[in-house]
């Protein structure tokens, strides 16, 4: 995932964590698996299964505080979805 991260040069925070975390922020059994969290460390959202980009720009958004569309679900599950 660091090189991965080092690649895209990702600017933003990236947590790699553990089962126990997975568990612990309701993620899931499985990868991929996201969640967002808000400033006062509360999860605000979680995507199960793979993110996509515009997802990905919407939550991001939202949470820096464009709050001018729709608020993203809470929980997405794309654990069944294929692309």
């Amino acid at each position: 995932v660091r090189t991965f991260v080092a690649q895209h040069k990702a600017q933003y925070p990236i947590w790699v964590g553990t089962v126990d975390d997975l568990e612990r922020f309701k993620l899931g059994p499985g990868v991929p698996a996201t969640g967002f969290i808000n400033a006062d460390g509360e999860v605000v959202g979680r995507v199960l299964g793979e993110i996509q980009k515009p997802d990905l720009e919407h939550r991001v958004e939202w949470l820096l505080g464009n709050r001018q569309d729709d608020p993203p679900a809470p929980l997405e599950n794309n654990l069944s979805v294929k692309h």
